[in-house]
Order: structure tokens, then sequence, then C-alpha cells
């Protein structure tokens, strides 16, 4: 059965209970809300890296990720052939229409012996989040406004001439807030 997912900050402070405080693993389960079967795998797989508990708080997050989220998963040949795949789909999601659930069912067709599409994300998500190319922006309330038309054309019904009308989507996104707009237009036009 898969872990529940634990935040670095928790799995840190497992650590330092366990080796600075000596802690047994029922202490440090009720000390932070977690499970202690959780905990003693933690512990577990840090014994299994053979780091120690110097090397481990001289590592970034992003490193100790990779030894407890894909550790068990890179032992596995469905992780294998997935892995592979990655560059792939970083590249097809950026392009228009492609979504996660398009590139889970392609990669089905090939390997149908492959991951469901729960894990295929979570998988996914882990790469992402590995990924050194990528940065938070601060913006101010009221500052920006992003606004641009989609590249997908919609359709409405006009119940008058009883056609289908094509139409515009524009979009509209406060930056702070993440606040959406959208409305239908007819065309692209500044007076729409």
């Amino acid at each position: 059965m898969a872990r529940r997912r634990v935040s670095m900050r928790k799995i840190r402070e497992i650590l330092r209970l366990h080796e600075e405080c000596r802690l047994t693993n029922r202490q440090i389960a009720k000390a932070l809300n977690i499970s202690r079967p959780v905990v003693g795998q933690y512990l577990a797989d840090l014994k299994a890296s053979k780091l120690t508990y110097e090397e481990v708080t001289r590592m970034s997050d992003d490193e100790l990720m990779r030894i407890f989220e894909t550790k068990k998963a890179k032992e596995s040949e469905n992780y294998r052939i997935l892995s592979q795949r990655f560059p792939y789909f970083a590249r097809e999601i950026k392009k228009k229409g492609v979504t996660l659930y398009l590139l889970w069912q392609e990669y089905k067709k090939e390997y149908p012996e492959g991951y469901g599409y729960s894990r295929f994300c979570y998988h996914f998500q882990i790469e992402r989040a590995l990924s050194p190319l990528s940065m938070h922006i601060e913006h101010k309330a009221g500052e920006k406004m992003f606004v641009d038309y989609t590249g997908k054309k919609m359709r409405i019904y006009d119940k008058l001439s009883e056609k289908e009308i094509e139409v515009e989507v524009f979009v509209a996104i406060l930056a702070a807030s993440q606040i959406t707009y959208a409305e239908a237009t007819l065309s692209q036009r500044k007076d729409d």
C-alpha cells in the first residue's frame, strides 16, 4: 500500500527526533501527528540509504525527496519504462489541448501492464517537482493582470437564428490572487 505523503519539514523532524532526542517511533508519531508505521518506514529508508544523519542534514530538500519518494519506484520495471518517457511527456504537456489523461492513455496503449492513472500522475508530478527549472514570482495585489484569447474557439447556440456560432474566448487573470475571468466574444477585435 502506498504511503501517505509527508512534508519535507516533517520528514526532517522525524529524523531529528530519532537521532538527537532518541525518541521512540511511537513518541515521534504522536509528536508529529502521523502514524507510527510511516515513521518506521522513513527511518528504515534512511537506514537502507546508508547515509548518516549528518549527511542528511546537509542535503537539500530535493536530494532528500529523491531518496524517500523515488527509491522504491526506481526499483520497479514499470517505473524504469515510465521514467524514460518523462522528457517526451514534458514536451507534449506544453502543447495546446494535451492533458495528463491523454498522455496516460497513450502510455497505457503502449504498456498495458503499466501504472494506473493516479500513480502515473503521482510519478509525473514528483518528476516535475524535482525539475530544476522553476521559479516563484511574487506579485503585488492589483499590480498586474494577464490577458489573452485562448487558442481554441468555442461554439454557442443562438436561439433566434437557431445556428451554432463560433466564438473566441477572452481570459484575464489577476497575478496575485489568481482570480480568473473568462468571456465569449464574437471576435478578437478591440470593440469586443
